[in-house]
């Protein structure tokens, strides 16, 4: 730990940035990452209406733009609008991550991915997430012998 002055907002010692009650300051940056190459069958729902965004979007840095600011969707964006539509849906706990869920679990199902596979296709780094939605792969339940149906 630096030694600085109780009221300094950038310590001296180590530029970190600091809040005027002396904390520290959570700073975040992005970090672009690149994803493995996916190729989606035609008969895919919602294919169709992505081949008509994509044309849309040609020559467009940002795939899906903010319609206020221009800029991509944020994570929080995300999470409220999900939130919003669940409620109106009725379902209060609808999340961000259970679509995610559902598309894992798909992949694992109706492609054949593996773990390792999963791994590579959502970027998950923590093996704990992973082995959440790989154990609700048929194939995956059934090699460790846990049940005879993915769970859901």
């Amino acid at each position: 730990m630096c030694a600085r002055s109780k009221f300094e907002t950038v310590c001296g010692a180590c530029g970190a940035n600091l809040l005027v009650t002396g904390k520290r300051r959570c700073k975040t940056q992005s970090i672009p990452e690149i994803r493995l190459p996916f190729y989606i069958p035609i008969k895919e729902a919602l294919t169709m209406d992505m081949l008509a965004v994509l044309e849309q979007r040609k020559g467009n840095e940002v795939l899906f733009p903010s319609p206020y600011t221009g800029k991509p969707y944020t994570r929080q964006w995300a999470h409220n609008a999900i939130k919003e539509y669940g409620s109106v849906v009725g379902l209060d706990s609808l999340y961000n991550h259970w679509f995610r869920a559902q598309r894992l679990t798909q992949l694992g199902n109706e492609y054949g991915f593996d773990r390792d596979e999963l791994k590579a296709f959502s970027g998950i780094k923590k093996d704990e997430t992973l082995d959440k939605y790989a154990k609700k792969i048929a194939t995956y339940v059934q090699k460790m012998g846990l049940t005879n149906t993915p769970q859901s």
